[in-house]
């Protein structure tokens, strides 16, 4: 995994999140730009469900490590060329879409958080 441990301009952001029957609560929103330090941070999570969005050159690498952790409610592909995307997104089954901009991933996150409920 060449990206593991590199600075890049890319972002994995992990959201613990909890629904109520009249909004959805956002607990905690977690920026990262290192691989390992996401999922150092996953890996210590017990009782929360994680939606993750993924951007930048971290997307593959990230998934095959986290894919199957039990925390990894979604995740959730922002790129600028979805395209790119179509073909290996398909084999993971918690991947929920590839999306062009964040705008765009806020109300299918607002639905699954709230299905988790």
């Amino acid at each position: 995994m060449n990206t593991v441990g590199k600075e890049e301009k890319s972002t994995i952001t992990s959201t613990t999140a909890t629904a109520s029957s009249q909004h959805t609560i956002f607990n905690k929103l977690h920026s990262f730009t290192l691989v390992n330090e996401c999922i150092d941070f996953v890996t210590d999570i017990q009782e929360q469900q994680v939606f993750m969005v993924l951007s930048g050159a971290f997307e593959k690498s990230t998934i095959d490590i986290t894919h199957d952790m039990p925390q990894i409610s979604n995740i959730y592909i922002l790129s600028d060329n979805e395209g790119q995307h179509e073909g290996w997104t398909k084999q993971w089954a918690k991947i929920k879409g590839v999306f062009t901009d964040i705008a765009s991933i806020c109300k299918p996150l607002q639905q699954d958080v709230y299905k988790c409920d």
